[in-house]
Formats: structure tokens, C-alpha cells, sequence
């Protein structure tokens, strides 16, 4: 069955404003590349680096790049 709500100009630029508003661009970029500002120098709590996905990659979604793989 169906999940996921049909694609809209309205649904796009709510995701676009949520990905701003949640700051996502920090660590992702504008470009979703993986290229943000915070990107190269993210820790985590064993002062490892911590690898930024391209989000523009469906391979970087763990639970599949489908819409209803996305939206749940």
C-alpha cells in the first residue's frame, strides 16, 4: 500500500523550507552533496570523523531511495 503523499509544488517548497529551517544545509550544503560548512569538521564522541552523505545519492539512503522507502 501507498505511504507516501503525492509530489506537489507545495509538498517541494515545505521540504525545501523544513531543510532550511532544521538547518540540514549545515552539514549536507545546498547542493545535498555533502559539502556544508560543518561538513569536514563533525566529531563524534570518540573524536572520529564523521562521514557527511550525498543525499543526491539514492546508494546513501540506508532504507531505500523509493518514496515509500523515504516517507514513513
Amino acid at each position: 500500500a501507498k505511504t507516501h503523499p503525492d509530489s506537489s509544488p507545495e509538498l517541494i517548497e515545505k521540504g525545501k523550507n523544513l531543510y532550511q529551517e532544521l538547518k540540514c544545509n549545515r552539514c549536507h550544503g545546498d547542493s545535498l552533496k555533502g559539502d556544508g560548512e560543518l561538513s569536514e569538521s563533525l566529531m563524534d564522541a570518540w573524536k572520529h570523523a564523521v562521514f557527511v552523505h550525498d543525499i543526491t545519492n539514492p546508494q546513501a539512503l540506508k532504507s531505500g531511495h523509493k518514496p515509500d522507502d523515504i516517507f514513513r
